[in-house]
C-alpha cells in the first residue's frame, strides 16, 4: 500500500492570545508507493481540509512517489475538528480519482500546544 508523510506543528503563538484557539501549520511532505490510477502512472494531488477551510497541493505529473512541501497554515477555531486529507489522482477528461484518505483528530494536538503554552508562562 502507499503512504504520504505530513508534518503538524503545534502552533499556537503567544500572539494569539486574542484568538484563543489559534492556528494550525500542516506541512504536506510526500507520497511514497502510490498505486496507478492512469495507463501507466499517476498525477497526484493532496487536498486537505478543516472545517469549511479547503487547501489543495499542486499536482505532480506522471509520479508514483511525489515530494509536495507544502506548508499549509489554517484557522482554529471553536470546537476544533479533524483535518482530513485524500488524494487524488489528476484527470482531464474524467473526473478525478481517489486514491487515498486520512482523518487527524487535532484536538489533542491543539490541547497539549495549549498546556505547553500555559507553562511558559
Amino acid at each position: 500500500k502507499g503512504s504520504f508523510s505530513l508534518i503538524v506543528y503545534d502552533g499556537i503563538p503567544p500572539i494569539a492570545m486574542s484568538n484563543p484557539a489559534g492556528f494550525l501549520k500542516v506541512v504536506v511532505v510526500q507520497g511514497k508507493r502510490l498505486v496507478i490510477r492512469d495507463f501507466r502512472s499517476s498525477d497526484p494531488y493532496v487536498i486537505v481540509k478543516l472545517g469549511n477551510q479547503i487547501a489543495k497541493t499542486k499536482v505532480i505529473n506522471s509520479c508514483l512517489n511525489p515530494v509536495w512541501n507544502e506548508e499549509i497554515a489554517f484557522s482554529l477555531t471553536e470546537p476544533v475538528g479533524t483535518l482530513d486529507l485524500e488524494v487524488f489522482d489528476k484527470d482531464r477528461f474524467k473526473a478525478d480519482d481517489k486514491m487515498g484518505h486520512a482523518h487527524l483528530n487535532i484536538q489533542p494536538l491543539v490541547s497539549a500546544a495549549r498546556l505547553k503554552q500555559a507553562l511558559k508562562r
